[in-house]
């Protein structure tokens, strides 16, 4: 849904848009004589850790590392 307001900027040149909230981020674009926002989605922590382990788990198959050889290698690393 479209949503069309009509904003005037205060003496310091400032807009004030409702619906942002502290550290909301947007792309600026900008013409002659238009600008417009683009909020950015910033991805979840949980939406990062799962893109990283399939990244990972992708990595281990291409090179054809089983879990066998993880759990010996961690066992490993936690006697040092």
């Amino acid at each position: 849904m479209i949503k069309e307001k009509l904003l005037e900027a205060n003496k310091k040149g400032e807009l004030e848009i409702t619906g942002v909230r502290p550290l909301d981020r947007f792309y600026l674009i900008t013409g002659k004589d238009y600008m417009l926002l683009k909020k950015i989605k910033e991805p979840t922590p949980i939406e990062r850790f799962e893109k990283l382990t399939g990244e990972i788990q992708a990595k281990f198959n291409e090179s054809g590392i089983r879990k066998a050889e993880i759990s010996r290698a961690i066992k490993w690393a936690r006697k040092k």
